[in-house]
């Protein structure tokens, strides 16, 4: 069941239906599930994620994580640690549409890693927001920073 709330300032328009809902100056013409994929092209593009893996830590037990509202580290990382452990959360400094927020989380493992991609819903809710659409990319170690038996 859709309805439409006309909201007076700024002339906004939104529509309401279930949990998923179109967000306030959303990309023009795009449906919420094309503006995650345009954010992870973009910030894959854009930054040099190994460069922000701690050292000492595995860039295959960390995951990219786009799209999501604007939150604490702290708040993506207790809802990442219902999945798998957590070791640490890094914030970005991508925003590609002013509203959307990227995160490196490191987990214990490379296992880890492949728990939450099995297992998440691809869909973030913190507290009374929207609930958006994200998108993951695995990192993947440098093949100039493995030696010659490829670990």
């Amino acid at each position: 069941r859709n309805f439409q709330l006309n909201l007076p300032r700024h002339g906004a328009t939104r529509r309401f239906s279930g949990l998923m809902s179109e967000p306030e100056g959303a990309a023009a013409g795009m449906t919420p599930e094309e503006e995650a994929d345009q954010v992870l092209r973009q910030v894959v593009q854009e930054e040099d994620l190994l460069r922000h893996v701690p050292e000492g830590f595995d860039p295959e037990a960390t995951l990219l994580v786009v799209n999501l509202p604007k939150a604490s580290a702290l708040e993506v990382g207790a809802h990442f640690a219902w999945y798998a452990p957590v070791v640490r959360v890094t914030r970005l400094s991508s925003c590609i549409f002013g509203k959307d927020a990227s995160y490196l989380v490191s987990f214990v493992d490379a296992d880890s890693v492949i728990s939450v991609l099995e297992r998440h819903s691809r869909v973030f809710k913190s507290g009374a927001s929207y609930a958006r659409p994200i998108r993951f990319k695995k990192l993947h170690a440098e093949a100039a920073t493995r030696n010659w038996f490829g670990w």
